[in-house]
């Protein structure tokens, strides 16, 4: 899922530069369940690296049409912990991609 935030004037005209957010898909897979045969879930850890590489591509070319270059492509992440005996593992997992394009010219 591609979101873009509105611009805080309310037009993209005369913006010099423009940033969108490309959300990871969490990853799905397959697993046999008692009475129910296989069932397909969502990864709570792992994200559809391929989808995301499809929709980061769309994005920039997107912009490109748009006539923005893209200068910057950041991952964003979320945290996560858990208490276990006492210990707090903790690690990040992919979120999705912050895409900043500079108009060009």
């Amino acid at each position: 899922m591609m979101m873009t935030r509105a611009p805080i004037q309310g037009s993209n005209q005369g913006m010099r530069y423009k940033s969108i957010f490309v959300a990871a898909k969490a990853a799905t897979y397959s697993e046999e369940v008692l009475f129910s045969g296989t069932v397909t879930k969502e990864s709570d850890v792992f994200i559809d690296g391929e989808d995301l590489a499809r929709q980061c591509e769309a994005a920039c070319n997107r912009l490109d049409g748009e006539g923005y270059e893209v200068i910057t492509i950041t991952e964003t992440t979320r945290g996560s912990y858990f208490r276990l005996n006492g210990a707090m593992p903790a690690w990040s997992m992919t979120l999705g991609l912050v895409i900043t394009a500079r108009l060009k010219g």
